[in-house]
């Protein structure tokens, strides 16, 4: 028979026996937070600790302490409580995704306008989400600014001081909103007639007939206003006709010296300019070729010519006398067959048109040569 020295003593709960394992609250988890201090308060229970002393709480915060991670472990450092259910109403309130802090300011920071919501529907919303956090009136009044649609809000900061209350904001933007939903929809004008109504169809009547007058008389002002701005289209005897005068007619040139002695490239000069200048640049373009044909020689025969050396009419520079015996009497002046000439000398009387200036000191007696 065993006695009571003999006898083993029976089995005792080690320290770790029922400890849940560490919770880090990384992520908030309304389950997860709740089952984690549900398995705490079964180690207490089994570990029969006295939760009732204030004096011997500390103890359990710290067990509590061991079965925290990370962010959760964080939390916890440096708080005092001083019961089971202060501990588990804060620790409920932080890591619980519909009680903590954190997530009532991420819940009203994502806080938008819904389409075809009123502004007072929307202003009850962020009303709500800021009670959770005791946020007052300033706070309110931003959000609700900074949660409306980008051209509502422009249209409120243009038309409302920046210290403008928050219902005047709210009627702003019902006005916006009222607005918006006007202007989208695309109004029906319906007409509603009496089919047997005498008194109707007598006004549907006047009115076709003063439209058909109305339409008549303004197309007699139209038509009377086309007559009066081109009158010179119904009038052929009005119209200015062409005059061959003003192609046939000479330019006038004025009345320049030109010296006989000249260098051969200005003669080359004034012949390539002569040809230029007795071209026929006719305004008709885009013609058949035989046409330009029988218009370039009809133009030919009544081309006058007028040369730009002596300024007499009936022949070119090239073919003027005047312009070749000055050339020769050069030439032979420079070979030196030819003194110099007399001052005072008048040189060809009868093929000179212009006379020289007076007083010439390098005049030649072209008289000797012919």
């Amino acid at each position: 028979m065993s006695t009571p020295e003999n006898a083993t003593p029976a089995p005792s709960l080690r320290q770790t026996d029922f400890l849940p394992a560490r919770f880090s609250g990384n992520e908030l988890n309304d389950d997860e937070c709740l089952a984690h201090f549900l398995a705490f308060e079964d180690y207490l229970e089994a570990h029969k600790v006295n939760t009732g002393d204030p004096n011997n709480f500390s103890n359990v915060v710290n067990t509590f302490k061991r079965t925290l991670g990370g962010t959760a472990r964080l939390w916890l450092e440096g708080k005092n409580f001083t019961n089971v259910s202060e501990l588990k109403q804060s620790f409920l309130a932080r890591f619980s995704k519909h009680q903590s802090y954190i997530s009532h300011v991420q819940s009203f920071n994502n806080i938008r306008y819904v389409k075809n919501e009123s502004a007072d529907q929307h202003l009850s919303k962020i009303e709500r989400a800021a009670s959770k956090l005791g946020y007052g009136d300033s706070q309110i009044r931003d959000k609700l600014l900074t949660s409306l649609p980008q051209e509502c809000r422009a249209s409120i900061l243009m038309s409302l001081p920046h210290d403008a209350p928050t219902k005047d904001i709210v009627t702003k933007a019902q006005c916006y909103f009222d607005l918006q939903s006007t202007t989208n929809t695309t109004p029906e004008v319906t007409f509603n007639i009496a089919d047997n109504s005498t008194d109707s169809d007598g006004e549907i009547k006047s009115l076709i007939s003063g439209m058909e007058s109305l339409k008549t008389s303004v197309e007699e002002i139209q038509a009377s206003l086309q007559t009066s701005s081109h009158p010179e289209n119904n009038d052929p005897q009005s119209r200015p006709s062409r005059s061959p005068s003003r192609r046939s007619s000479p330019r006038p040139r004025p009345n320049r010296y030109r010296s006989p002695f000249r260098s051969p490239s200005l003669h080359r000069y004034n012949r390539s300019s002569s040809r230029s200048r007795t071209r026929n640049y006719s305004p008709r373009r885009h013609n058949s070729r035989s046409t330009n044909r029988s218009s370039s020689r009809s133009r030919d025969s009544k081309r006058i010519f007028i040369c730009f050396y002596c300024n007499k009419p009936g022949h070119i520079q090239r073919n003027c006398l005047l312009r070749r015996a000055h050339i020769e009497q050069s030439m032979n002046f420079g070979n030196g067959y030819q003194q110099f000439p007399q001052q005072n000398f008048r040189p060809l009387s009868s093929l000179n048109t212009y006379p020289p200036p007076p007083n010439h000191s390098n005049n030649v007696n072209y008289s000797q040569n012919f």
